[in-house]
């Protein structure tokens, strides 16, 4: 039996500044009949926006973004200064009574799990008046951030003790400083000091800023027109969640084009500085880091601040490293001395996660660095709790409120099939691993030995993504193979041996990707062979006409609906089957440059599909032939990459190819979830739908690969002689298309569903790529590399 004299709590939610106040909004609105409390070891709420006093201090992120979702942000610029922030979240917090559940000086020193009992036992201790005391609670929430509150990182500065002047680091800024007048050094080059040389120009002497090495600093306007059009005209929410989406939008276009044409996306940042700056100031020395946009974060400067006040003389920047400091100031490595009174040691953050606390599982530490991060919340083999970690490359909020939103679908779930217990697995065993954060700051290098780790895919990776995120936190599935619910006292079940099959995918369009399909792509791209080649770009030529009636055919049934997942489903699809249409357009004009009268066979297409199948079948026949189509186009995509099929491909066509086979597989699903949910068609219809799709399909390309054949100048006897091998290279023993027979027969079978067969293979090689890097030729050149080497 419980003792009475300890507190029992269903959450426990450590930190009450942006992400712990957000966490006590969810709860409360989505989980009203559960008891939580927030313990905060400072003296006030706030969070960062509460620590940090240094001159300036603001967000790097609009606020419509940065801002709760649920509360309008309406207290001026969107970019914000720390006041007006830190009123905003006592206001929210104010509004819905949090408030009053926040202990103040009251902190966590240490948790134990206890299976037997399904609760944590938390150590607090009382920094008002030094009395530790224990508390018990179901969950437990860490939103306590990811840094240590009560020092910086401070390196060692040769020769700092001689300095006569203040040594000040931000992030214990003295309130009695005086700088007017003063000559102030600001050693460091991150978001830090970038937001102090302007705040400190106004008044001092003059600021340097001296970085070791450079980094990305961009400019925007802090006040959004936009922002003040929609709030005039919408209501306040209304405008509010149309400026989210926008600088959502934004936002991720911007990190996509850093990561996938980064020296595009280096020239563009370049010439916005070189214009904010005076003629003929060196932009090169400082302001264009040897690395890749967002292999940092990118620094934000509120209407070019930095570059007014070096633009005006009252602020320089030096590019160089530190010999040792002087009494007077610092002696750089190429000899030349910075005179200062103050400096400011602007060098960064010491990493923490769960702030700090040591947690044990039934008597066992926890080592956090040997643990996998579960949908980037959760850690494997820990019970009943999670943590917020927000994006490095976007608003924090975005991630919070979503980890926020799940949590509350996780504790709903668990009442409804009466859980206590909610424990990731272990992975699997040979699972490789990698950084829990991507960023080669050395804040973050600093501490990845100390922080959990993620696995190359869903449910163990981090997606810096937050369309992704979002479809998997507020619409994926609870249930996941490695995710044990049990009862107290009872034993979890032995994870998986083996890696599950993968259950129904996120279907995550992916826009705007650059294949360089304008670039010099070899006629014969494939092998140098022409038929090979031909054949592919015959399958390309039905495809936009193709891809426009799939989504016709599902549209025809998509008001009858009633499952939101399947909705949203069809939605995806039918965004990713468009940009497969766009992609293999802008391919086709190559064909047609070449020669290939394209408008003749894409006419043929649609009047195959429009004139004949459209007009003269039913809408269900026509649904029926769309997922046998489908079918076939998955068992295409594990075609594609056999040895023998795409080795010698040039790598521009393999990349689009590899991009277009693996959302296929992520829908290929949606059309016969439609057809069996909605459409109620039979077995036999099923069945023919595939025979007719599989003969009319392969008749169609070869006949268009023989047109192509002909137009390139091969006399009728050069193409029957290359017909014969070709068509062994398709469809013989070991055929590409061939040697995946049993999965394509599988579709004859009445209990098949198409997500009973295995993903591709290197699907999840692909989409890590990819995710890391947002470039479709890198994942495209990883598959390469690995499907086709011998």
């Amino acid at each position: 039996m419980p003792e009475p004299c300890i507190e029992h709590l269903d959450v426990l939610i450590v930190g009450a500044g942006l992400s712990g106040l957000g966490a006590a909004h969810y709860l409360q609105a989505h989980q009203p009949a559960k008891s939580w409390a927030i313990v905060e070891a400072r003296a006030a709420t706030g969070g960062t926006w509460d620590l940090f006093r240094y001159p300036g201090v603001r967000s790097d992120s609009d606020l419509y973004t940065f801002g709760y979702e649920f509360k309008p942000w309406v207290h001026g610029p969107s970019i914000a200064r720390a006041p007006d922030i830190l009123a905003y979240l006592r206001e929210a917090a104010a509004e819905s009574g949090i408030d009053r559940k926040v202990r103040l000086q009251h902190r966590v020193v240490g948790a134990q799990w206890s299976s037997a009992d399904a609760w944590w036992t938390v150590d607090i201790e009382r920094l008002d008046n030094g009395e530790n005391l224990q508390l018990r609670c179901r969950w437990l929430f860490s939103a306590a951030g990811y840094y240590r509150h009560d020092q910086g990182y401070t390196p060692e500065l040769e020769g700092i003790e001689r300095f006569q002047g203040p040594v000040v680091h931000p992030q214990q800024w003295p309130e009695q400083l005086e700088w007017e007048g003063k000559r102030v050094l600001v050693v460091g080059s991150g978001a830090t000091a970038v937001t102090l040389v302007p705040a400190l120009a106004g008044h001092a002497a003059h600021v340097t800023m001296l970085q070791r090495t450079p980094g990305y600093v961009v400019s925007l306007p802090s006040v959004d027109a936009l922002a003040g059009v929609l709030h005039r005209w919408l209501p306040q929410r209304w405008a509010h969640a149309l400026m989210r989406r926008k600088n959502i939008a934004l936002a991720q276009k911007m990190w996509q084009l850093c990561r996938s044409r980064p020296q595009a996306a280096r020239r563009m940042i370049r010439a916005r500085i070189q214009r904010a700056l005076p003629p003929g100031y060196p932009v090169d020395e400082h302001f264009n880091p040897p690395y890749a946009p967002w292999d940092q974060r990118l620094c934000l400067v509120p209407d070019g601040d930095l570059f007014q006040a070096i633009s005006c003389g009252k602020a320089s920047v030096v590019t160089d490293r530190i010999a040792c400091f002087t009494e007077q100031g610092v002696k750089l490595a190429s000899g030349r001395e910075l005179a200062a009174d103050i400096v400011v040691t602007a060098t960064g953050l010491n990493l923490q996660l769960l702030g700090g606390m040591r947690l044990c599982v039934d008597g066992q530490p926890v080592d956090l660095a040997r643990k996998v991060v579960f949908r980037g919340m959760l850690l494997d083999g820990v019970p009943n709790l999670a943590f917020a970690m927000g994006y490095t490359n976007a608003s924090w909020t975005l991630k919070v409120g979503l980890v926020c939103e799940h949590l509350c679908r996780l504790l709903r779930h668990m009442d409804r099939h009466g859980h206590a217990i909610c424990r990731p697995a272990p992975p699997p065993p040979d699972m490789p691993t990698r950084p829990l954060l991507g960023l080669s700051s050395g804040y973050v290098q600093r501490a990845l030995a100390h922080l959990p780790r993620q696995g190359p895919r869903a449910p163990w990776s981090m997606p810096m993504d937050y369309r992704r995120d979002a479809r998997a936190l507020r619409r994926g599935p609870i249930r996941d193979p490695f995710l044990q619910f049990t009862r107290a006292g009872q034993a979890p079940a032995a994870p998986p041996k083996e890696p599950a099959m993968a259950s129904p995918h996120i279907i995550t369009p992916r826009e705007q990707l650059d294949f360089d399909l304008q670039g010099d792509i070899p006629r014969y791209w494939l092998d140098g062979h022409p038929f090979k080649s031909r054949f592919f770009d015959a399958m390309s030529v039905t495809f936009p006409e193709g891809e426009r009636y799939f989504i016709s055919c599902v549209r025809d049934f998509a008001d009858a609906v009633t499952d939101p997942q399947l909705k949203q489903d069809i939605k995806d699809f039918t965004r990713q089957e468009g940009q497969h249409g766009m992609v293999h357009r802008q391919f086709n004009e190559r064909l047609r440059a070449q020669g290939v009268d394209v408008d003749r066979l894409e006419g043929f297409t649609r009047w195959l599909l429009f004139g004949v199948m459209r007009r003269f079948f039913s809408r269900r026949h026509t649904l029926a032939d769309t997922a046998a189509c489908e079918h076939l186009t998955a068992i295409m995509a594990r075609a594609f990459f056999t040895r023998q099929a795409m080795a010698a491909a040039d790598p521009r066509v393999h990349a689009m190819y590899t991009w277009h086979a693996m959302e296929e597989t992520e829908h290929k699903a949606v059309a016969f979830d439609v057809m069996q949910q909605v459409a109620k068609v039979g077995y036999l219809r099923r069945s023919y739908a595939l025979l007719e799709a599989t003969f009319s399909f392969n008749l169609q390309v070869l006949l268009f690969t023989f047109a192509m054949l002909k137009t390139d100048g091969f006399s009728r006897a050069q193409r029957l002689r290359m017909l014969l091998p070709s068509l062994w290279w398709v469809y013989g023993r070991r055929g590409i298309f061939t040697r995946h027979m049993r999965p394509y027969l599988r579709y004859f079978k009445p209990g098949f569903h198409p997500w009973n067969e295995a993903l591709p293979d290197n699907y999840h090689l692909w989409l890590e790529t990819f995710e890391r890097t947002g470039d479709p030729l890198q994942a495209g050149q990883a598959v390469h590399a690995v499907t086709h080497t011998a």
